[in-house]
């Protein structure tokens, strides 16, 4: 409740404030002149839907055309996120039918499968809302430590309540309320 889901649909450019511009590198932008800003972030939230498709069409989103590269991709994808085993498990590996409620998958796998179904558009810039809270605290460390390994990742905003993810030198926000109350590296923050 203080703001955090708010801001992330702001950098997204889902909501436009009254008044509002963006200040990227030191520069202002109005709304209206970053109305791509789409093409360069892949946004995981909190919740997501699957198709009653198979899973790799459920991360590429294509629904007719899957060649071998991208077949690659998501078993790499695959890899990072740490769910070789629960695919491995599945009756046709990739090519297992989910249905629109998956059932069978915990909390952390859906997780991860929205993660993949992101990294899978190869954007720069990752906004995760909430999007690792069911994962436990030691795969999601080594899910963002890969990430930030990728060569199209430039940025990564993840809002969070886990401090674990974070790095000495990575910037970070504190919210309170709707209020800023930290900005800076995260080895410099001090609790009050």
């Amino acid at each position: 409740g203080s703001g955090k889901s708010t801001l992330i649909d702001i950098i997204c450019g889902i909501v436009h404030p009254n008044n509002f511009e963006y200040i990227i590198n030191n520069e202002k932008y109005e709304p209206s002149q970053i109305s791509n800003i789409n093409e360069y972030i892949s946004y995981v939230p909190q919740q997501i839907n699957f198709f009653n498709r198979t899973l790799i069409e459920n991360i590429t989103l294509k629904f007719n055309s899957i060649d071998d590269n991208d077949v690659i991709f998501v078993n790499k994808i695959i890899t990072l996120l740490d769910l070789d085993k629960f695919v491995e498990k599945l009756p046709n590996g990739i090519n297992t039918y989910l249905g629109e409620k998956s059932q069978n998958m915990s909390g952390g796998q859906r997780q991860r499968l929205s993660i993949a179904r992101a990294l899978f558009r190869k954007k720069p810039i990752m906004v995760f809302d909430e999007a690792t809270s069911s994962i436990d605290m030691k795969t999601e460390k080594n899910i963002y430590k890969r990430i930030k390994e990728l060569e199209f990742i430039k940025c990564i905003i993840a809002v969070t309540h886990r401090e674990s993810i974070l790095n000495d030198d990575d910037n970070c926000i504190f919210i309170n309320n709707g209020e800023i109350v930290y900005d800076g590296k995260y080895k410099n923050y001090e609790p009050k």
